[in-house]
């Protein structure tokens, strides 16, 4: 495989099950890590896995940051836009553009068509302007 390939054709997981990776994963995964190559063959690394309550605290941590950072991005009050997001009316109009959206199998952001085919992720682009080309 060309070395293009595996960089253009990787993937950013953005949705993942709620199903724990098995220990055996993550021991092959660590153990595929660690025969990585590294500058003067230093090894630099260090792994922590962090698992159950610890990894659903950071997850929490992580998602009311990137919140408060979208919102002071885009001027939006905080404490608005808790409120607002309580409204029937807007949960109502959020589940029906997420259902829309699965009913076209589109799951990312930006999502392309081209030659009704869809391709959804910024590393996606490249993708979907070969199909475009055709």
């Amino acid at each position: 495989m060309d070395f293009d390939d595996v960089i253009k054709g990787r993937r950013s997981t953005r949705g993942f099950l709620s199903k724990p990776v098995s220990r055996e994963v993550l021991e092959g995964v660590v153990e595929l890590a660690i025969r990585s190559p590294s500058s003067m063959n230093t090894q630099p690394w260090h792994f922590h896995i962090i698992t159950g309550e610890a990894l659903d605290n950071i997850r929490k941590e992580n998602t009311e940051k990137n919140i408060e950072n979208i919102l002071k991005d885009c001027s939006i009050d905080k404490n608005f836009f808790s409120e607002s997001i309580k409204s029937s009316i807007v949960k109502d109009e959020l589940k029906q553009l997420t259902s829309n959206a699965f009913k076209k199998d589109i799951f990312g952001a930006p999502t392309f068509v081209s030659n009704n085919k869809i391709f959804w992720g910024q590393d996606r682009i490249e993708f979907a302007l070969k199909e475009a080309s055709k």
